[in-house]
């Protein structure tokens, strides 16, 4: 599976995830804080962190570009930070704000194990931030991964995450074959732009995410869907 970068060298090792872990990893989290809705509807993921982590986000004034980015120590995540230009009304920034929670939280859920071993870059992706005493931090700039396409294994790895926990790959399938369009067996990946786009909306507003999150994760379980590849 492609994730990115080729620079894995600071963490001294490279994990590596299934299609399919990624989404039992988010289910089995979700299910284990009893936050994996019945019916497809929104994630509280703010709550799933604080359940499942013991952590409250903390809002902060961050450098340009960085949305985000979670403390380790030696035990698992010590804090998560996210910036407050997340943290004001409406449903465009509350959506992009969940997004970037759950990024995080994928953080949290998949390389605990990297600090765990050592980790010596933090610095690096980071300057003077969440390096304190014992604690080591790692986090998402979107700016240059969307500037220049560079997006490192792990960056690429917490981002797979947004739409698996916002998105539960069974939910989104049943919202799928509840659309009675689909009444005839009509397969997603068969469909044209305009219906594309349609089933995009739909999902957006079931699962009260951007746009562009519910068209990646429609892309992801159904490759075909659409034209062309999206990636975070």
């Amino acid at each position: 599976m492609p994730d990115g970068s080729s620079d894995w060298s600071r963490f001294g090792k490279r994990l590596y995830y299934s299609d399919e872990e990624f989404d039992q990893i988010a289910l089995s989290g979700l299910e284990s804080v009893g936050l994996l809705p019945s019916v497809a509807g929104p994630i509280r993921i703010e709550r799933f962190i604080e359940k499942k982590f013991g952590l409250v986000a903390d809002f902060q004034e961050l450098p340009d570009g960085v949305l985000g980015y979670t403390c380790f120590g030696s035990s698992g995540a010590t804090a998560v930070v996210i910036s407050d230009s997340l943290s004001g009304c409406g449903s465009m920034t509350e959506r992009r704000c969940n997004s970037t929670l759950a990024h995080e939280a994928g953080h949290m859920l998949l390389h605990r194990e990297l600090f765990q071993v050592g980790f010596s870059g933090a610095s690096e992706m980071l300057p003077g931030f969440g390096t304190g005493a014992g604690q080591q931090g790692i986090c998402l700039d979107r700016n240059v991964s969307a500037l220049t396409g560079d997006v490192p294994w792990w960056e690429y790895q917490a981002n797979r995450m947004i739409g698996a926990l916002l998105m539960p790959r069974p939910l989104v399938i049943a919202t799928i074959g509840s659309l009675s369009d689909f009444g005839n067996g009509v397969s997603v990946s068969a469909l044209g732009d305009r219906d594309f786009e349609a089933v995009v909306q739909k999902l957006s507003g079931t699962f009260d995410v951007n746009p562009v999150v519910a068209r990646i994760r429609l892309q992801g379980i159904f490759p075909n869907a659409g034209t062309g590849q999206l990636a975070f």
